[in-house]
């Protein structure tokens, strides 16, 4: 693992004249291409979840793709999207199966869905409550409506949620939304909570997004049985580098740096040069890898699809 102030200064040289925010957005373009390139240890995890005996997850922000996952200590296996449409498949969530799986759901903008119609608040820093810093949430009410704000005599799609330093009473004048389908913030110094209160007055957080966080999204899955836990092997994201402080998932500077200077020579429409150092960056990063990994193969797993085993015990 690197650290962004350990290239820094070589970067800069690579690159000549430039300011912070160039030299940073070429470090992590580096870093990006490098671990497309390789199954780089560094970006896979893993992260035990406590579902509360529900079948929805929504997944931590640096989780990018999940590998595996096993329901309450039972292995599962993976359905893309496409599952419900499938001819042989159960639908859209239609009945029970014999077999533990989990299904992919797409992105969302909050950590959990509404129970039912409420009222938005933020809470945010005192710094960030500003005109500047806004939490704009789109979606739909409890007539299934899209909602719609008034902005300087405009319409305008979407909701501007007040915020404030701590939990507060929502607007009075707020809408109820049913379901929010995305969110959108300003770039702001801290944290920012998004709470809904229903009728009742019970209110729950639904989303914490970090400063940098513009159009937040969160994967989220669906096991197919309630269960207490479930625990994930995935891949992370590569985030964008902003300080010296920051973490490179890399093990080898040397790669980051021939990288960097693919990267020139392609600015420069040097394509040929611009190859053979990348080609040389991801040699030495996979050399890293090997000269790290421990000796192991993969064990075979099997799938009973013949008709001679019970149904229960097939893929569905």
């Amino acid at each position: 693992m690197l650290l962004v102030s350990d290239v820094y200064d070589e970067v800069r040289r690579v690159m000549g004249q430039c300011d912070d925010a160039s030299t940073f957005n070429r470090i992590s373009d580096a870093t990006e291409i490098l671990c497309n390139k390789t199954d780089i240890d560094p970006l896979i995890g893993w992260v035990d979840i406590n579902t509360a005996g529900g079948r929805a997850i929504t997944l931590p922000r640096e989780v990018d793709t999940v590998l595996a996952l096993n329901i309450s200590g039972v292995p599962s296996f993976p359905r893309d999207r496409w599952a419900e449409f499938h001819l042989n498949g159960k639908g859209t969530d239609i009945g029970p199966s014999c077999n533990k799986y989990w299904d992919d759901k797409g992105d969302f903008p909050v950590f959990v869905d509404p129970a039912s119609p409420v009222q938005l608040t933020g809470v945010a820093l005192a710094a960030d409550i500003t005109d500047e810093a806004e939490l704009w949430v789109y979606g739909y009410d409890i007539n299934d409506q899209r909602i719609f704000s008034t902005v300087d005599g405009a319409t305008v799609d979407g909701y501007r949620v007040v915020l404030t330093e701590s939990p507060a009473a929502p607007d009075p004048s707020a809408p109820f939304f049913k379901r929010i389908t995305e969110v959108r913030k300003s770039t702001t110094k801290g944290f920012v909570s998004l709470y809904g209160s229903n009728e009742d007055s019970e209110t729950a957080l639904l989303g914490q997004y970090e400063p940098f966080e513009t159009l937040p999204k969160y994967r989220r899955l669906l096991i197919s049985t309630e269960a207490c836990w479930v625990r994930i092997q995935f891949r992370r994201k590569v985030f964008r580098v902003t300080t010296q402080t920051d973490r490179i998932p890399l093990h080898s500077r040397y790669a980051l740096m021939l990288m960097c200077k693919a990267l020139q020579k392609f600015d420069d429409d040097k394509i040929e040069e611009a190859q053979v150092y990348e080609d040389k960056a991801v040699k030495l990063l996979i050399e890293k890898q090997n000269a790290s990994n421990p000796p192991v193969s993969p064990s075979i797993q099997v799938s009973p699809l013949s008709t001679l085993v019970d149904p229960c015990e097939r893929l569905t």
